[in-house]
C-alpha cells in the first residue's frame, strides 16, 4: 500500500509546468517565471524527468528535452516568460542628476526588454550621476551613468608633484572638471604654468614628471 501512495502523491504533485519553472530558476538569475502553453510530442510519463537539457529557448517559444531512464527522450515545448529587476527613473531626471532612492524606482521587466547594462542594484549608483536627462520611467543603465566629479572647474586644488621618489606640493586651479582618475588642465598658482594631472582624490591632483 505504500508504494502506491507515493506514487499517487508522485503523479499528482509532478507536472511539466512546475518540472520547466523550477529548472529555469534553478539555472538562470530571474526572480519571475512563468510557464504556460507547454505541448509535448510524446505522453510524458507519469514522474519527472531525470535531466531537462534546454534545445531552444530558455525564454520565449522554447524547446526543452526531457530526458528519462533507458535513454527516453521527449521534446516538450513551452511559452516562458521570465522577468528581472531594473531601476527606473520615478519622475524625469536632468543630466547631471545623482540619481537617489526618492528618483528611481524597482520594477520587474520582461528579460527580453531589458536593454544591456541594466543596473538593478542600489549600490552600482555610487558616486555616479546622469550623462544626459532621461524621462520618467526610463531604465538606467551604465551607459547613461559617469562618475561624479570630485574637481570642478575653478575648484582650488592641491598639485603633487611626483617624480622619482620625490614628492612636492603647490596649490593650483583646475581649469576642467573631472572624476577620480580623470586627466584634467590645472594651474600652478605659483609658476602660472598650464600642467596637466590626474584627478586622485576631492580636490587633489597628482602630477607626474
Amino acid at each position: 500500500m505504500l508504494p502506491l501512495i507515493i506514487m499517487l502523491v508522485m503523479t499528482t504533485v509532478w507536472t511539466p509546468e512546475k518540472a520547466i519553472k523550477e529548472y529555469v530558476q534553478k539555472h538562470y538569475p530571474w526572480p519571475s517565471v512563468e510557464v504556460t502553453d507547454v505541448v509535448a510530442e510524446e505522453k510524458l510519463p507519469p514522474y519527472p524527468p531525470e535531466q531537462i537539457i534546454v534545445n531552444r529557448g530558455p525564454v520565449g517559444r522554447a524547446e526543452f528535452l526531457f530526458v528519462y531512464k533507458k535513454a527516453v527522450v521527449v521534446k516538450v515545448r513551452a511559452r516562458v516568460e521570465a522577468k528581472d529587476w531594473v531601476l527606473k527613473t520615478a519622475r524625469p531626471l536632468i543630466k547631471g542628476t545623482a540619481p537617489d532612492r526618492d528618483d528611481l524606482y524597482l520594477s520587474l521587466l520582461s528579460v527580453n526588454r531589458i536593454p544591456r547594462g541594466a543596473i538593478k542594484d542600489w549600490q552600482d549608483l555610487k558616486g555616479k550621476i546622469l550623462k544626459r536627462s532621461l524621462q520618467a520611467n526610463s531604465v538606467i543603465t551604465t551607459s547613461v551613468l559617469k562618475n561624479r566629479p570630485l574637481i570642478k572647474r575653478g575648484d582650488k586644488v592641491l598639485l603633487i608633484y611626483r617624480a622619482k621618489g620625490l614628492r612636492v606640493t603647490a596649490m593650483g586651479i583646475a581649469r576642467q572638471s573631472g572624476a577620480r582618475g580623470d586627466d584634467i588642465t590645472v594651474v600652478n598658482l605659483a609658476s602660472k604654468r598650464y600642467i596637466k594631472g590626474v584627478v586622485e582624490d576631492e580636490g587633489v591632483v597628482s602630477v607626474f614628471q
